[in-house]
């Protein structure tokens, strides 16, 4: 009985290796088309952003100069600054202003439109054009 189940675990696994080292190769191809795409991904968004987060915690005192640490301290001295709280609270209040009512209105026609009846069929093709064109057109 033992014996059964340790040559069927030999199989299983003999079995396993066999298909992943069909599938390998397109595999490989797969992430070869998609390095680019990373590449781009990483030079183009988190590169920049590792940049910031560096600068954030150093201090520099004159372009040519060496940044020495300053840990939280420019964290300290952004928030004390009334003129930073002022805009954040403004882009707060935009934000909530414009996304909220978006979203409410977005919906109210989702589920308008998901009835079917006349009305909504007239409606439906001018409702899907706006994301079938793109707004611009070459002459």
């Amino acid at each position: 009985m033992a014996d059964s189940a340790i040559d069927g675990g030999r199989v299983w696994h003999a079995e396993v290796a066999r298909r992943t080292r069909r599938r390998a190769p397109r595999a490989i191809g797969a992430y070869a088309l998609l390095l680019p795409s990373l590449a781009g991904l990483a030079l183009f968004t988190y590169a920049p952003l590792v940049q910031v987060a560096w600068d954030s915690v150093h201090m520099r005192r004159a372009p040519g100069c060496a940044p020495g640490f300053a840990g939280l301290a420019n964290y300290d001295a952004i928030l004390a600054d009334a003129a930073f709280r002022k805009a954040v609270v403004n882009n707060l209040i935009y934000a909530a202003g414009t996304i909220v009512p978006t979203l409410v209105i977005g919906l109210g026609f989702a589920l308008a439109l998901a009835h079917s009846n006349r009305v909504n069929n007239l409606l439906r093709p001018p409702s899907s054009c706006r994301c079938s064109f793109p707004a611009s057109r070459p002459r």
